[in-house]
């Protein structure tokens, strides 16, 4: 039997028709100056972030279709979400307990919110 620890109440997960990662989560992706990014208008928004002086942007129109970054901004590992349902987007510092953490979209919202599961355990962890 498999002791589950939560915050939630696991009848408030939705079971929607998709499955864990089948909405790709973006790890490590490839990053180009603004300047060179043609796809983008200067009216698309984008989730922006700046740590020690280095900055990163995450449009949404690529957000949308992937909601989790798995990503480096200079020596700092970053996790950069967005919730299209909710309309949110957040950073977190993913190194838990020293390692760090790459997450994957469970496809399980809760009141409309999106729920990050772990890549790294073999249990499940969401």
């Amino acid at each position: 039997m498999i002791n589950l620890i939560h915050s939630i109440p696991l009848n408030e997960i939705f079971h929607g028709r998709s499955l864990k990662d089948r909405i790709l989560a973006l790890t490590d992706p490839r990053t180009i100056p603004a300047s060179s990014a043609a796809y983008l208008r200067d009216t698309d928004i984008v989730l922006g972030m700046t740590i020690n002086g280095e900055s990163r942007a995450y449009p949404l129109r690529i957000m949308n279709w992937h909601e989790i970054v798995n990503d480096m901004l200079g020596e700092q590992p970053i996790l950069v979400t967005l919730c299209p349902l909710c309309g949110t987007g957040i950073a977190f510092d993913p190194v838990v307990d020293g390692k760090i953490a790459k997450f994957g979209v469970s496809s399980l919202p809760h009141n409309n919110d999106l729920l990050m599961c772990d890549r790294g355990t073999d249990t499940p962890s969401i």
